[in-house]
């Protein structure tokens, strides 16, 4: 599977390799691939080929604090009320709940109705519903 790159990057991982394991000068390997020597020496000195990741390390709500989420967490999966409702009925409780913070920590479990998450298999023999019907 390959690697991804910004829409920007001037050197791909076989670049980045050649600039590393090169004893080359700065000038000589910017002139040799055109691209800027501030570019090459930063990849000249990592110890990766990869880019960095951008972003938190650790992404969580900055308005929420963990224990809040939490409550939200259990709340929906007790009353199993939509994600509008749960943030219509919770709301007076935590005024800094907005809906890109309940969104931001129910994370990808919430993106379906509660009904249609887990539904036990069928056994042998049994005929499965036809649903709409």
């Amino acid at each position: 599977m390959g690697s991804l790159h910004h829409a920007h990057a001037t050197t791909m991982g076989r670049v980045r390799k050649e600039i590393q394991d090169s004893s080359e000068t700065l000038a000589v390997l910017a002139a040799r691939y055109p691209i800027n020597p501030k570019t090459v020496w930063p990849w000249k000195h990592a110890g990766r080929l990869e880019d960095a990741t951008s972003g938190p390390r650790s992404p969580r709500s900055t308005v929420l604090a963990p224990e809040e989420e939490q409550a939200i967490c259990e709340f929906r999966c007790l009353t199993r009320f939509s994600v509008d409702d749960v943030y219509i009925s919770r709301k007076p409780h935590l005024p800094a709940l907005s809906r890109s913070n309940l969104h931001r920590c129910a994370g990808a479990a919430w993106t379906e109705p509660l009904g249609a998450q887990r539904q036990p298999p069928a056994r042998r023999g049994e005929k499965k519903a036809v649903q709409g019907l």
